[in-house]
């Protein structure tokens, strides 16, 4: 491992300048909301290690210090992040590119929209949405620079770790839970079901003392998607169970999430064989996405009904449901 880049600061920073020509102090200290003390220091251990070129020069008789990515640095950060891979992520999931690949249940809801950030400090609440609009920009069209693939990985996780930070100091609970829901998701994209079930467990821990039932059923929705993946169906079933509850006491004001809980655990319904659960679970959900417009939603539901079979042997339309 390369003790440069083991500081999150010192990777923010590299992550930062691998997409840029140059970028000043002022920027970097934005971008990655630390102190100018802080920062000062690390750009100093950066010069000094050859990752990073620095440049003084006067803008309007003030003095201004500009850093850039140098061709040691940009080498450094693929070769940490692929020692990364290969540590957290199985030899069937690695990936030379370090490009996240979306699984499962995710990959349709990611691609209709980004999910919003609301709640939680203002500045943890801004990491997050910066974090998640470059996972799903990155998944929705791969870049083909492989240190810029790395570099979003790398600027995602780091945002994220802050935003978790902040929100633990803060005693901001919902903050904290959606930031540590956000890195199980990230975790997944990587490869890694273990970390990812792990951090899905702390976002539901957190969310249980936060005293919000909509974000406790997000936590435990997503916690049960994980438990899925992993094969422990009893306890997924648990946690559809707890979420589908909790939407329902929310009312009817959040029906796309409400939907996309019915779904995975419709699934299940299948994979365990309970057709007529799966029916009725189908029918709801299609419901639900026709009522806010998710015609992708729509279809799949009214293909899954079809492919299962009535007592009778008839098929099922979702809209006769």
């Amino acid at each position: 491992m390369d003790d440069l880049l083991l500081s999150r600061v010192r990777l923010a920073v590299i992550a930062e300048l691998v997409s840029v020509d140059w970028a000043t102090f002022s920027d970097l200290r934005r971008a990655i909301q630390t102190t100018k003390g802080n920062l000062s220091a690390h750009l100093a251990k950066l010069v000094d290690g050859g990752y990073v070129a620095e440049r003084k020069r006067f803008v309007r008789r003030r003095p201004q210090t500009r850093y850039r990515l140098t061709e040691a640095g940009r080498a450094a950060l693929v070769q940490h992040i692929q020692l990364l891979q290969d540590l957290i992520a199985s030899a069937a999931h690695g990936s030379a590119s370090a490009q996240m690949v979306m699984a499962g249940d995710d990959r349709r809801s990611v691609s209709r929209r980004v999910e919003p950030v609301d709640g939680g400090t203002p500045d943890a609440r801004a990491l997050i949405a910066r974090a998640w609009q470059a996972r799903y920009e990155v998944l929705r069209s791969p870049p083909t620079d492989e240190a810029r693939s790395l570099a979003v990985v790398a600027r995602v996780e780091a945002d994220l770790l802050k935003a978790c930070e902040i929100c633990e100091q803060a005693g901001d609970r919902k903050g904290h839970s959606v930031a540590l829901g956000k890195l199980g998701h990230v975790a997944m994209d990587r490869g890694n079901p273990d970390k990812a079930r792990t951090l899905f467990k702390e976002s539901v821990a957190v969310a249980r003392v936060a005293g919000d039932p909509l974000r406790l059923a997000h936590a435990v929705r997503h916690l049960g998607q994980m438990n899925r993946r992993v094969g422990r169906l009893e306890e997924a079933e648990g946690c559809y169970e707890e979420a589908l509850a909790l939407y329902e006491e929310t009312g009817t004001t959040h029906s796309l999430d409400h939907a996309n809980a019915l779904r995975p655990m419709a699934i299940l319904r299948e994979e365990l064989g309970d057709v007529e659960a799966a029916r009725h679970l189908w029918s709801r959900a299609a419901k639900l996405y026709r009522a806010v417009g998710v015609e992708e939603g729509v279809r799949e539901c009214e293909t899954r009904l079809s492919n299962i079979s009535a007592p009778g042997g008839d098929g099922v339309s979702a809209r006769g449901g």
